[in-house]
């Protein structure tokens, strides 16, 4: 027998608060509360109820090249976001990027009728149809077309900035639209090869500066001002295979390591990977326990210098490595566990690896690194704290690790 929309709802926060994802009455009330179908009637359309409320993300809008363009994100990370956000009756909030409406009605719903909730999005259509259903639905939100990097023209302060897609750096503009004592939270993108691997903070406002008081992780599509967010690839190298009229690769490499290479170096290395001359090595000081999240990648994309640095996102593997160019050498720490978190964490074996290919420097330079990230653990460090300052059109950002 089909279960209802209400009994779905239910299901789907019975499981994000076994994962961890919900904590608090509030979030969980506003899950059960929100019907997600109004948000993605295509998903309604094609899949049925059950798919829509599936702990999963929808692709909602593509470009000509058929890239995405909007979504709506996957409900645990959402949930995640809103737990850190501690939104209370009664605040105004800013979110950058309104996308299909759903997470508008959630911080609507959370704000109660006393509160004010502000959404913004460069795209005409998309603000047009989470107007819509925002309306249909009985959410009060204010809905306007803008470009989100530059926030919204407006002096309202706000209590809360929640921005649903990811950035480079964080305008200052957006830190003068927050009360003192506000928190904004949004997306990272610590290498733009590495869109996969995100740090998630909550800042709180200082005066004229933000300090991070929290953080979660996830991978979100980046910001953009109507252009579509395309960017140009990274270096690469690649090497594939045609057979009547069948293509396959057999090897690819990208990241900012690899755009000074020379032909040769390139080939060379290209060369060692094909070869799968790897030798995976002594990974054992890389398992962390069930209460960790995936912080040695965040700490491998902020300690290895962008000209050497690689990022791996393919077939369920996600890694940062580096390359060594006198050597035509190349190592990387890799990951196939999923990113998630609550019990199921319990008892898993993270299946860590750290590979080398060509010579010897690229894996000595890595393990340095990988040796200094245990003597940061065995002292306690193990806390990220970002920082976000400047007088600039942009904030400047600091990093730093620290204990609990």
């Amino acid at each position: 027998m089909a279960r209802t929309a209400d009994q779905l709802r239910a299901h789907l926060v019975g499981d994000l608060r076994s994962k961890g994802a919900i904590r608090s009455a509030a979030v969980a009330e506003a899950f059960a509360a929100v019907p997600r179908e109004r948000f993605i009637p295509e998903v309604l359309s094609a899949e049925g109820l059950e798919a829509v409320y599936r702990d999963q993300a929808h692709v909602t809008k593509k470009d000509a090249r058929g890239m995405p363009l909007s979504s709506s994100s996957q409900p645990s990370l959402m949930a995640r976001m809103l737990e850190l956000l501690e939104l209370r009756p009664g605040q105004r909030v800013l979110e950058i990027g309104t996308g299909t409406g759903y997470n508008a009605a959630l911080l609507a719903h959370l704000v109660g009728p006393r509160g004010r909730v502000t959404s913004v999005d460069v795209d005409a259509g998309l603000a047009r149809r989470a107007r819509r259903a925002l309306r249909e639905s009985g959410f009060r939100v204010s809905v306007s077309v803008a470009d989100a990097r530059q926030g919204r023209a407006s002096s309202t302060q706000y209590d809360r900035i929640i921005v649903t897609a990811c950035a480079d750096q964080i305008p200052r503009n957006w830190l003068d639209q927050l009360k003192e004592g506000g928190l904004l939270e949004l997306p990272l993108r610590l290498d733009p090869d590495s869109a996969a691997i995100q740090v998630i903070p909550v800042f709180q406002r200082h005066g004229d500066r933000l300090r991070s008081i929290g953080l979660t992780w996830g991978s979100f599509m980046p910001l953009h001002g109507g252009d579509g967010g395309w960017q140009p690839p990274p270096a690469s190298l690649n090497a594939s295979r045609s057979n009547a009229g069948t293509h396959s690769s057999l090897g690819s490499l990208a990241g900012p390591g690899l755009s000074a290479l020379s032909e040769a170096a390139g080939r060379e290395l290209l060369a060692s990977v094909l070869s799968d001359r790897q030798r995976p090595r002594a990974t054992g000081f890389l398992h962390w326990s069930a209460a960790d999240p995936p912080l040695l990648l965040i700490y491998l994309l902020l300690a290895i210098p962008a000209n050497k640095r690689l990022a791996i996102h393919s077939d369920g593997m996600l890694g940062v490595g580096l390359i060594h160019r006198h050597s035509r050498s190349l190592a990387f720490v890799s990951v196939r566990t999923p990113w998630t978190e609550g019990p199921e964490w319990k008892n898993t074996r993270f299946r860590w690896r750290l590979d080398a290919y060509g010579g010897d420097d690229a894996a000595a330079d890595l393990e340095r690194l990988l040796q200094n990230w245990r003597a940061m653990r065995r002292a306690g460090r193990q806390v990220l704290r970002i920082a976000a300052v400047g007088a600039g059109e942009t904030l400047r950002l600091r990093f730093g690790w620290t204990r609990p």
